[in-house]
């Protein structure tokens, strides 16, 4: 944990619903008051956010193996239970962490170039050595943007992604246990079929060229193991400074808004914004919106899916002249108040008490109007 950046850790909590979870927490420390700083806190107030939280016992300190968890009462559960079948006539077996679904999606992920175009360049040196995914393993790429797609073709390595049977889709939704991780760890294990191995001291993969006693040789009798096949920064790096550095930009101080785009709006909160805090005022007359149960997720308060035709965001993007195709998704609007607004509470698997079914609505309670 103290390796992970702010950014890292942020990216980790916001995508807990991916992994089966409400929410994720990392405790406050070092890093965690060095970014306070970096973002304008005064000395004294991280004085003070520090002191309270060490006071109560909440401040992490990662040298202190007092702080450590106690794991040595968690009993790890046995499945040894190993399930034949058949897949296009051939026999193959799953046992407990086999890999069925391999999908590299979410646009908080995706939306990272240097992860993708290192899941990229890990595709294509798996595939230049011969190493291939099981052929019942579904593997899925769902880029959060349509500019994820162009720059991996650009980069020239979407053909090796598509060769590992990547390809655009959705994750299926039975699939019980759900791990997180990167895009080029999915495209890992995907490669090695399952989420039981210790890639530091096991060979990857099923083939390279060919097997002895199960262990992935090349043609130079050697075992491929994943750090033989895994990219450099460098090299990641080289393909994404190649794409940045050809980006036309413009030369002002400030942020240049385009009034007439509809994915990056200058927000109203920047309106009249002073240096002082202005005092909390109180808030009157204020009905309940949704009367909602547990399980309730960041995508149900703020999907990130496609906009539906009839939804008040869609509504919104018509008045400027889209047409629906040109919607996109939430995800990639984002940087739109205005249709983050009506897109908020707009998944449909929203299930609000006051309607007792699962639909993006509410009862206009003044009225009694369902909306």
């Amino acid at each position: 944990v103290p390796q992970l950046s702010i950014a890292d850790r942020a990216t980790i909590a916001n995508m807990c619903p991916e992994y089966g979870a409400t929410a994720a927490f990392f405790p406050v420390d070092e890093i965690s008051v060095n970014y306070l700083e970096q973002t304008g806190r005064e000395p004294e107030t991280l004085a003070y956010i520090t002191k309270y939280l060490k006071a109560a016992a909440m401040f992490r300190d990662y040298n202190n193996v007092a702080q450590d968890p106690d794991f040595t009462q968690v009993t790890p559960e046995r499945h040894n239970a190993v399930v034949p079948f058949q897949f296009n006539d051939k026999e193959y077996t799953l046992s407990h962490g086999s890999v069925v679904i391999a999908a590299i999606t979410s646009c908080t992920n995706t939306s990272n170039p240097s992860v993708m175009l290192g899941a990229g360049l890990l595709a294509k040196k798996a595939i230049e050595c011969g190493l291939s995914v099981k052929p019942y393993i579904k593997t899925s790429l769902s880029p959060g943007s349509g500019v994820v797609t162009s720059y991996l073709k650009e980069s020239g390595v979407m053909d090796y992604l598509s060769r590992l049977g990547n390809f655009e889709g959705r994750v299926h939704p039975n699939t019980r246990a759900n791990y997180l991780a990167s895009p080029p760890l999915v495209i890992a294990y995907a490669i090695a079929g399952t989420v039981r191995i210790d890639f530091d001291k096991e060979p990857i993969g099923e083939l390279c060229h060919y097997i002895v006693e199960n262990k992935a040789i090349n043609s130079e009798g050697k075992q491929i193991f994943l750090r033989d096949i895994w990219p450099t920064r460098d090299e990641i790096q080289a393909k994404v400074n190649e794409r940045w550095n050809s980006l036309v930009a413009p030369s002002d101080n400030l942020y240049t808004w385009d009034e007439k785009s509809t994915y990056i709006k200058s927000p109203p909160f920047f309106d009249g914004l002073t240096m002082k805090l202005p005092p909390p005022e109180s808030i009157k007359e204020a009905y309940v919106l949704l009367n909602l149960g547990d399980s309730v997720t960041t995508d149900h308060i703020s999907p990130a899916g496609n906009i539906a035709r009839n939804s008040a965001a869609a509504r919104y993007l018509t008045e400027r002249g889209l047409t629906p195709r040109e919607y996109n998704s939430y995800g990639s609007r984002r940087g739109n108040d205005a249709v983050m607004a009506r897109g908020t509470f707009a998944n449909i698997r929203l299930f609000n008490k006051f309607l007792n079914k699962q639909a993006p609505q509410t009862i206009y309670l003044p009225t009694g109007e369902t909306v």
